[in-house]
């Protein structure tokens, strides 16, 4: 069994959507390229909910390590403080967290080859999980959505707008960079595996789909000037 993180015993949810982990990022970039901001992140279905059950039962400096470890997974490298979390309304179970984050060069190289590449949810499994597998694969399938706001400093070239999508029968992943000229950059990621269960007829979907997923995370995001 294998996740998208490693392998192991995994849950695997009726219905996968809606199973969703979805990180949002507001961060200033200054002009040395260090950012700082605001992130949250909302955990939705039964992962949600068995979260929910264990940060509710615990003392509360316990349950802050929980949360603060989750973050720390997802934002590597990044320095977190006044993490805070609260269930989220619903029809399905979530619980919204959130945290304050500084990262040292957030933006790396100089002005003229300027870059930076976010962490990435990974949907699909590390490629290399599947090297060899043969036989059916039981999967911890879910939804998996980032959106980064960015903001540069005033003068700074900024990444090009462009959107690259991959799908096929296992799943999909979608990027997409906007800017408005004025140093604002939305950039948003969403990727899906689109079941819980794969037989060997499906194994070369899925890892088609982890191989290009993992390629996409990989990719930095150039700051480009001109037309």
């Amino acid at each position: 069994m294998v996740t998208g993180e490693g392998g192991g015993l995994v849950r695997t949810p009726l219905r996968p959507g809606h199973e969703s982990v979805e990180l949002t990022a507001n961060i200033e970039v200054s002009p040395d390229g260090d950012g700082a901001g605001r992130a949250t992140i909302a955990l939705t279905g039964t992962y949600g909910a068995h979260l929910l059950d264990q940060i509710e039962s615990e003392p509360t400096q316990v349950a802050g390590e929980q949360v603060m470890a989750i973050f720390k997974s997802l934002l590597p490298g990044a320095r977190l403080e006044d993490v805070s979390w609260a269930k989220r309304s619903g029809t399905v179970p979530a619980v919204l967290m959130s945290t304050a984050l500084e990262v040292d060069s957030f933006v790396q190289g100089d002005a003229a080859r300027a870059s930076l590449r976010l962490p990435g949810l990974r949907s699909a499994p590390k490629p290399r999980l599947l090297d060899g597998v043969d036989s059916a694969v039981a999967y911890g399938a879910r939804v998996r959505q980032a959106k980064w706001r960015l903001k540069f400093p005033r003068g700074w070239c900024l990444p090009r707008n462009v959107q690259l999508r991959i799908g096929n029968a296992a799943g999909g992943f979608l990027q997409t960079v906007k800017n408005d000229g004025s140093g604002a950059v939305q950039i948003e990621r969403h990727g899906e595996v689109n079941s819980r269960w794969f037989e060997n007829d499906r194994l070369d979907a899925l890892r088609e789909l982890a191989v290009a997923e993992h390629r996409a995370l990989q990719r930095r995001i150039r700051l480009e000037c001109g037309d």
